[in-house]
């Protein structure tokens, strides 16, 4: 079960980065972070998606579910607070 919750938050917070956060920062013309959230996202994904790749069609999916929940929330928040 540990496994899979942290499956699902990596997805999570990687799309939420770029749903939310790093959407924001690009309508703020802010170039620092910018390039600094850009950078921590590619990271992520880079790190996260080689270990990925081996795993199961299962746990590939949990990631996927992560990302797709981090993409609702990155809506509603957009729509809350702007």
């Amino acid at each position: 079960m540990n496994n899979t919750l942290t499956l699902f938050f990596k997805g999570f917070f990687q799309v939420f980065l770029v749903a939310i956060i790093n959407c924001y920062l690009v309508s703020t013309k802010n170039l620092v972070f910018v390039v600094s959230v850009s950078f921590l996202v590619s990271l992520i994904f880079a790190f996260y998606i080689v270990k990925l790749s081996f795993k199961a069609k299962n746990d590939r999916i949990i990631y996927t579910l992560g990302a797709v929940f981090a993409s609702i929330c990155g809506l509603i928040s957009s729509i809350i607070f702007f």
